[in-house]
């Protein structure tokens, strides 16, 4: 509670320390000098006070549990309204720590020592800033004379700095919450986890940070954490924070003078992405092992039909046309098993030296006549684009493939741009290219305005007679899969619904 006085000069004066002897004082010697006093018995509390109140000065300890003195300066020296609050840092352990004090953001420090000698010196630094002569004190330790380094300080401070050196370069993110779950401490990895800086992070209740039914697990387990064993948020079933999946140790940690909630939090987000291409590899694989059978099979019993027609059309004398139309269906689904076996890997190929630019100005050229006028296409080929070796035929068709549904997902005006560009991946599974192996490669991006795909829609555009529209027309993209993967190549697709598309694929360079 904020005291005050008649006094003219009087200052709003913030303590924070967990001592309740050391408040006592400071409140009874600071008021009779006429100054309005709040205190604040740790880090916590202090910034709680801080939401309604500006002081002009504010005298923090540095070792205090829930948020320790060097943490809570380095907070205040971040928020604007602070900016020209003087900070002292009032500490037994100056001595140990002088060379490391100017680091905390802190104007200067008094060492604590014994009462009397301690008043003299806060009356000093607060004389100095009544005159103007606050600049004097800059970075200086009042008091240390008094005080002697203590062996044991030194060595327990020394261990501190190892622990927190150690803490600073886990990947795991750790976090510390009071018995209100608000956090009070966080390592470098669990702020970037939480997404926020660590002064917005601390004093935050950590639950604040999931949204819908994972803030209330969390906030459920929590609770549970209180009396029960560790609980825990899974890999199997992950949270979800600032766009990552994450799992959960929440641990109680008691001892005589307080109780504290430490929090592990692993980002698994990659591990889980991984998981996801392998099953859908696999399912890719045994999709594409079904459609060669399905395709062999219907190619031996086409075959059958195409001789036992040329036949009857060479032994008929009537009228032919039913004859013809017969032809016309067969002929599509011969290219219909062309394209299974395409996809499938049991195709006929002949890969030669082709230059990728080449390869997509003229599937251009083939296919203008059926692009719209409102939609714009822009080329953006890399002069010094590498050789690739392919099957023309193959990668143009499915050159077309991709550029048609680009169109088809443009509903009335759009863009679809079009880039190649040399490539060397160092690590393709960042490329979301797990198939591939790192090396060498050229890269043709097909970008569209169009309106996107969800998640759904994604997970399936590989499949065999996919469509997201009323009704299918055949393989579509799971034929460009097919041929892209039968050239030793990759394809990738990063699209959201309402923000376009872009398709993404990569074959192996060949020549210097």
């Amino acid at each position: 509670m904020l005291k005050t006085t008649a006094n003219k000069g009087a200052k709003n004066i913030l303590v924070v320390d967990n001592h309740p002897l050391v408040i006592s004082f400071m409140t009874l010697f600071l008021e009779k000098l006429g100054h309005r006093v709040m205190t604040a018995a740790d880090g916590i509390e202090a910034l709680d006070a801080l939401k309604g109140f500006v002081p002009d000065v504010i005298f923090v300890d540095l070792v205090m549990p829930n948020i320790g003195g060097d943490k809570l300066c380095r907070i205040i020296r971040q928020r604007p309204e602070l900016a020209h609050t003087f900070l002292v840092i009032l500490s037994a352990i100056a001595t140990e720590e002088k060379a490391r004090i100017s680091t905390y953001g802190a104007d200067c420090c008094i060492a604590k020592g014994p009462f009397k000698k301690m008043g003299r010196h806060i009356k000093k630094v607060l004389d100095q800033l009544a005159s103007g002569k606050a600049q004097s004190l800059k970075g200086k330790v009042i008091g240390h004379e008094d005080l002697h380094e203590r062996a044991i300080t030194r060595e327990l401070l020394s261990s501190r700095r190892h622990f927190q050196a150690t803490l600073n370069h886990m990947q795991e993110g750790i976090l510390e919450l009071n018995q209100r779950f608000e956090i009070v401490y966080a390592n470098p990895a669990g702020a970037r986890l939480m997404g926020v800086p660590e002064e917005t992070l601390l004093s935050s209740k950590l639950s604040s940070f999931f949204a819908g039914a994972d803030r209330e697990r969390v906030e459920r387990l929590l609770e549970k954490s209180r009396t029960d064993a560790p609980q825990h948020v899974p890999e199997e079933s992950p949270a979800t924070v600032n766009q990552r999946q994450v799992s959960l140790d929440l641990i109680w940690v008691e001892d005589q003078d307080s109780s504290t909630i430490l929090t592990i939090v692993r980002d698994i987000t990659h591990r889980k992405q991984l998981q996801e291409r392998l099953q859908q590899a696999q399912k890719m694989e045994a999709i594409g092992v079904l459609a060669g059978g399905i395709a062999h099979q219907f190619n031996n019993a086409l075959q059958v039909i195409t001789g036992g027609v040329d036949l009857l059309e060479m032994n008929f004398a009537g009228d032919k046309a039913p004859i013809a139309i017969i032809h016309t269906a067969m002929d599509r689904m011969q290219a219909l098993t062309r394209q299974l076996l395409a996809y499938a890997g049991g195709g006929h190929y002949l890969p030669e030296p082709a230059c990728f630019n080449s390869l997509i100005e003229e599937t251009l050229k083939l296919i203008e006549k059926t692009i719209p006028a409102t939609v714009l296409v822009q080329l953006d080929l890399a002069p010094d684009v590498a050789r690739v070796e392919a099957d023309a035929t193959q990668l143009q068709m499915a050159i077309a493939a991709i550029v048609a549904n680009a169109v088809e997902a443009i509903p009335e005006t759009g863009q679809i741009r079009i880039a190649t560009r040399n490539e060397i991946l160092d690590d393709p599974l960042k490329a979301q290219l797990p198939d591939l192996m790192p090396g060498r490669y050229v890269s043709v991006a097909i970008t569209d305005t169009g309106k996107g795909m969800d998640a759904a829609t994604r997970q399936r555009l590989f499949e065999p007679f996919f469509s997201d529209k009323f009704q299918g027309r055949g393989l579509g993209m799971a034929a460009v899969y097919g041929i892209v993967k039968n050239h030793g190549g990759g394809i990738a697709v990063d699209s959201h619904y309402g923000r376009g598309s872009c398709v993404r694929v990569y074959l192996p360079a060949i020549g210097d």
